[in-house]
């Protein structure tokens, strides 16, 4: 159960808008990465982190055999269709502008590696990653009405 002080604007963890939407989210969702109490990144659904000395590339190792709610294994794939998902205009994702500016694409070389190309370096984007893109099963999200 989780208490809060008003209803949600929506229950979509990738596209909320409001603080409430994101309290639930921390509860429900989870990301590659996170912040410890400190404010430190430590790793969560990855194993690790890799950039590239250039800084536009991130390369997340996954934690193997996680399982979602639904009994899915996490794969690279639900990771890529997550961000997919949020950089698509018709989700009307709020966190659209911290990512759509400086993805370049999305690369999935094998199940338990996701590989992040930016346009630029962005000295913020492993907080991003931790702080905005929850990893939700790719086949849930094709079923939407919008599908990705």
């Amino acid at each position: 159960m989780i208490g809060v002080e008003k209803e949600f604007y929506n229950l979509d963890g990738l596209v909320a808008v409001s603080g409430d939407s994101l309290r639930y989210g921390w509860q429900i969702y989870d990301t590659l990465y996170g912040f410890d109490i400190k404010g430190n990144l430590v790793p969560r659904l990855a194993t690790s982190l890799t950039v590239s000395s250039d800084a536009r590339v991130f390369t997340y190792k996954l934690r193997p055999n996680v399982k979602f709610h639904n009994g899915a294994t996490l794969t690279s794939r639900d990771v890529k269709a997550s961000l997919d998902h949020i950089l698509d205009p018709r989700s009307k994702s709020t966190r659209r502008p911290f990512f759509a500016p400086v993805v370049e694409s999305v690369e999935t070389p094998d199940p338990l590696t996701v590989v992040f190309k930016l346009k630029a370096p962005d000295g913020a984007f492993a907080n991003k990653i931790a702080g905005y893109l929850y990893i939700v099963p790719a086949d849930y999200l094709a079923s939407l009405p919008m599908g990705v």
